[in-house]
């Protein structure tokens, strides 16, 4: 090969051979010696026992194999300096696959090298050591050791190269920031394109079943953490630039983009050409990491590697996730094309955290729900965006968005009852999971819902377990933990009377959480029963779930009621019309909260903690009039006859679980008993049922919910726009009106967060440094 080389480069320096073809050359050649390197020091990790040939026999199969291996290494180093300076290297995505295979070899060397001193393989040894005797040692023939070619080959080589290459590549284009940014987005979609490859030859190698397949996922490259951060910073910075080159188009085309390709003709077609050329770079780049994301997770979660996305949370790269997903699939809305991309949809991108209808009881599912809760407990305001977005993405069918109650309820209820005290103690993670329950639970009640259609052409027994009592079942674990949540803040709140204001301002600002969640899942029951009538009939177990779901929900809201003072207790009628007046005034129930989350917006920007957040006494308290509902007159009176009606809620419910219990038991009974037993039970449970919604329409009239915008980023991104002498509650927009219908709420909050309010700002510097920086940064992690 040496000769070959050396053949071409007189070839190129005598003008008989294009600049182009010696690149190619160059590159097929580095990348077979590449290969070749990788499998000697995969052979070379390997002791094998031979017959005892003689000391030369020995010395000369040894010098063979490290000659060939220091050709290899030369020939290597040879193609990449000579094909980094070649001046058209920059126009083809070969060098990218030839440095790669550069860092897979090294790389695999370097695996081989730790598994030669692992424990297994020092056991081993001295097993065959004892059986061979002290006199038959000089039988064991090692071939050369890893780190020879670790020596030979270290993985500065890659780096240099790939140093010098961006570098080159900036000098050239400095005058063009457009073709850089290109070339340095190809040169990204090259490694993530191989990258990939490689995921895909481990799904067909077909070990993913095997009982020992996850200590050899541990050891693969592209299943680490560190890989899986490298794709999720690859994501988000695709996805910035992406978002960056659409604000720089006109408002035209940016409205093209909204529509079919084969609605547009005429000269808007050509404006929507030009605006989509501008954008091919960012969104192929898009595509390739979404998908070797999903690729990478679906690998990890199939061999039971729960360790790889646990590191990923460790070394924070939790958020980057997170907001890498949220982003794309923003990029997704605006865009018809990118929206039907392979890899960029709602439903593929929430395969990353749980495959839809994936609830099997077994290991694995309980490892994939500890990484949600992580996640939620960790990051809970960039999940529960994350979430929402996907919610109102429009793209989501019956099975997704049964995946996606799961998924909401799940971060909200198993992440501890102290984990869920902090969550509530937050108004912005409060605010966020609120959102993403209107939009995820608005998916079955919104006329007309996708979700609705789906299960009405759908047959019983498919739709037994997922709506209605599906949902409102997951809607029962998010009421259990904050029921218990409830408890440890009311024992908290009697037995610290004296602590500080910092401490007294957060267990009120959780107490107000509290009742605003169960206030918000009050006012979807009603929508809930409307639309699985209309979808079929409500069924017995949603009838038997509801019931006490409601009881809950008002014990919750009335043990977090504020007591008042001995001096105001006969207040009476002015103590009602204070509340009345405090619940209507929306600057005093939104401005404030507004501040606080425009507050929070640079922790979650930076990726900082955001469920850590901590309250002082300056700030005001979000939902507080929510705790103090109980001085109004109706609610009171409503109040009291629920405490009556609640007696009947356990003889009934008892009565119906034993009449089904009866009939399971007694088969032979004649079915048209059976169906009058049953149709009985049905209308007693139905008429409490009803009862208690219409006793809840009074607890939602008289606690009106504040429209306030809960993500930071828009908030941020308005304040910096206001003038000087602007005041900071007109910056939010949104807090000036109250509402006490959930549709206002919801449609608000879709319209604020589906236009442009889902911003991570990039510097204009940091596509061409960040991309050779995270390489190195992944390689050096590994």
């Amino acid at each position: 090969m040496d000769s070959h080389l050396e053949h071409l480069l007189v070839e190129y320096d005598a003008g008989r051979l294009p600049v182009s073809e010696l690149f190619a050359e160059l590159c097929r050649n580095g990348a077979a010696a590449a290969s070749l390197l990788s499998r000697f020091w995969k052979q070379s990790a390997q002791v094998k026992l031979l017959q005892r040939p003689p000391s030369d026999r020995i010395t000369a199969k040894q010098a063979a194999v490290f000659k060939q291996t220091s050709g290899e290494v030369a020939v290597l180093k040879l193609c990449l300096n000579e094909a980094a300076q070649q001046p058209g290297f920059a126009h083809s995505v070969s060098y990218g696959a030839l440095w790669l295979a550069c860092s897979q070899g090294a790389q695999g060397q370097q695996q081989q090298q730790q598994q030669q001193r692992s424990s297994s393989s020092q056991q081993q040894g001295r097993r065959l050591s004892q059986q061979l005797g002290r006199r038959m040692r000089g039988d064991l023939l090692l071939l050369p050791d890893p780190q020879a070619g670790q020596q030979l080959l270290p993985s500065t080589v890659m780096l240099e190269a790939q140093a010098e290459a961006v570098a080159q590549a900036c000098e050239e284009y400095a005058e063009y920031p457009e073709r850089q940014c290109g070339l340095l987005f190809r040169s990204a979609q090259a490694m993530t394109s191989l990258l990939l490859l490689h995921v895909e030859g481990h799904t067909q190698c077909g070990c993913c079943t095997s009982s020992s397949s996850s200590s050899s996922s541990s050891s693969s490259l592209v299943l680490s953490a560190a890989a899986l951060q490298l794709t999720a910073e690859l994501l988000l910075r695709a996805a910035g630039e992406w978002q960056r080159q659409y604000l720089l188009l006109p408002a035209e085309q940016q409205t093209l983009l909204q529509a079919a390709a084969e609605s547009v003709t005429g000269e808007a077609a050509a404006s929507l050409q030009q605006a989509r050329t501008q954008l091919m770079p960012a969104e192929a780049l898009i595509s390739r990491c979404c998908q070797l994301l999903q690729a990478q997770m679906s690998q990890v979660w199939a061999r039971g590697a729960w360790q790889q996305p646990m590191q990923l949370l460790q070394q924070g790269g939790g958020l980057v996730l997170l907001q890498a997903m949220t982003l794309a699939v923003h990029c997704g809305s605006l865009d018809s094309q990118l929206r039907l991309t392979d890899g960029v949809t709602a439903r593929e991108l929430l395969a990353v955290l749980r495959m839809p209808g994936d609830d099997k009881p077994d290991a694995f599912a309980t490892q994939r729900d500890l990484f949600v809760s992580q996640l939620a407990r960790k990051h809970p305001v960039p999940l529960f965006q994350f979430l929402d977005i996907c919610a109102r993405s429009g793209q989501l069918n019956a099975v997704t968005a049964i995946s996606l109650v799961s998924l909401v309820t799940h971060a909200a209820a198993k992440i501890g009852t102290k984990g869920l005290a902090d969550l509530l103690g937050d108004s912005a993670a409060t605010a966020a999971l609120g959102s993403a329950l209107c939009s995820t639970l608005k998916l079955w009640t919104a006329p007309g819902a996708q979700c609705n259609d789906v299960i009405s052409a759908a047959s019983a027994e498919n739709v037994s377990g997922v709506w209605p009592a599906g949902v409102i079942n997951f809607l029962q674990s998010m009421v259990i933990a904050l029921k218990a949540a409830t408890k440890q803040l009311a024992h908290s709140c009697s037995s610290s009377g004296s602590s500080n204001s910092s401490s007294s301002s957060s267990r009120q600002q959780a107490k107000a959480s509290a009742v605003f969640l169960a206030v918000l899942i009050i006012r979807f029951l009603p929508g809930l029963r409307a639309a699985g009538a209309a979808a079929g009939g409500i069924a017995r177990a949603y009838l038997q779930l509801g019931a006490p779901l409601i009881f809950e929900l008002w014990l919750i809201v009335q043990q977090l009621q504020d007591q008042p003072p001995a001096a105001d207790k006969d207040a009476g009628p002015a103590a009602a019309a204070a509340a009345a007046a405090a619940a209507a005034a929306p600057a005093a129930a939104a401005a404030a909260p507004a501040a606080l989350t425009a507050q929070s917006a640079p922790d979650a920007l930076l990726g900082r903690n955001s469920s850590s957040s901590s309250s002082s006494s300056s700030q005001a308290v979000r939902w507080r009039h929510l705790l103090r509902l109980h001085e109004s007159r109706k609610l009171a009176a409503a109040a009291a006859d629920h405490m009556q009606w609640s007696g009947l809620v356990i003889p009934v419910l008892k009565g119906s679980v034993e009449a089904d219990k009866e009939a399971a038991a007694t088969p032979a009974q004649p079915p048209a008993a059976a169906a009058a037993a049953a149709a009985a039970a049905t209308q007693r449970l139905q008429e409490l049922y009803e009862d208690a919604l219409s006793r809840s329409k009074v607890l939602t009239a008289v606690a009106p919910l504040p429209v306030v915008c809960n993500n930071p980023g828009h908030l941020q991104h308005e304040q910096q726009q206001l003038q000087p002498g602007s005041s900071s509650s007109s910056s939010s927009g949104d807090g000036s009106s109250t509402t006490s219908g959930v549709g206002k709420l919801v449609a608000h909050t879709a319209t604020t967060h589906a236009t442009s309010c889902i911003r991570i700002h990039l510097d204009d510097c940091t596509l061409h440094m960040l991309l050779p920086t995270v390489w190195r940064e992944f390689w050096e992690a590994m």
